[in-house]
């Protein structure tokens, strides 16, 4: 593959990493403007669970202490589940505390809030993590005189943007779970949240751990996208029963209104 297919590959991985996410921001503000501070939530509950909270914890503070030393050089097995149990504990609390906020203060959220809530949560991670590497890995290639068709596969340039668009499928699926739990007042919801998040970053771990490929990873994700992405479609009805009074927690029933509050 020569330099010009990858640098194509590029900003397909750069349009997936930012388009989605702004451009349903721009949808939003057109047409849904009720859901925006869902968007903008959902975009602090990651940046504050993640990049204040718990990666600087496992980048600063718990490489001074010798068990996680230990456990990240002869326990890879071990230090794979821990790093799947540690997102999926401050990702989807977050969710839950960042709707606990906006439920508190009378804001109405239905099914469309869940998706907006998702999106901006998986698309700030995308834009965070991989957006800005693909930008600057794409000036590199422009800038190289060196052919790297040799060294680099379609697949592996398109791969980027692909785990991004997974990522950004299970965060809205999870995003619904949670938001459903407050719905029917069960964390239940949240602990099943949880253990998702925990079992798919766990594995996407372990597997190049134990020697597979790293195609099997994006094979893992892309089942759990599936699974969720279905569950995100089909659970747009569980939004249409039961809809609730913020300030009250008593529900009752509104034949002309989909969206509910709890508190």
């Amino acid at each position: 593959m020569n330099n010009c297919l990858i640098i194509i590959c590029l900003i397909i991985d750069i349009l997936i990493c930012f388009g989605i996410p702004l451009g349903y921001l721009i949808y939003i503000i057109v047409n849904k403007r009720q859901n925006i501070k869902f968007y903008f939530v959902g975009v602090c509950a990651f940046t504050i669970s993640q990049v204040f909270l718990r990666l600087p914890i496992l980048n600063k503070v718990l490489p001074n202490m010798t068990w996680f030393i230990t456990m990240e050089n002869f326990y890879p097995i071990i230090y794979c589940i821990f790093c799947g149990i540690t997102a999926g504990l401050f990702e989807e609390t977050a969710r839950f505390i960042g709707f606990k906020a906006i439920i508190k203060g009378k804001g109405k959220v239905d099914w469309s809030s869940g998706i907006a809530f998702g999106i901006g949560h998986g698309g700030i991670e995308a834009i965070l993590i991989t957006g800005f590497s693909c930008i600057t890995e794409l000036i590199k290639v422009i800038n190289s005189n060196v052919d790297l068709g040799s060294s680099v596969t379609v697949i592996n340039a398109l791969m980027p943007g692909i785990e991004r668009l997974l990522a950004m499928t299970v965060h809205v699926g999870l995003t619904l779970l949670v938001l459903y739990g407050i719905k029917v007042k069960a964390k239940i919801y949240l602990l099943l949240a949880i253990f998702i998040h925990a079992v798919i970053d766990s594995f996407s771990g372990i597997i190049p751990a134990l020697g597979f490929n790293i195609y099997l990873v994006e094979v893992w994700c892309a089942i759990w996208a599936i699974g969720l992405l279905i569950f995100a479609v089909k659970a747009k009805k569980l939004y249409k029963d039961k809809p609730c009074e913020t300030s009250k927690l008593i529900c009752i029933k509104m034949p002309s209104s989909g969206h509910y509050d709890a508190k």
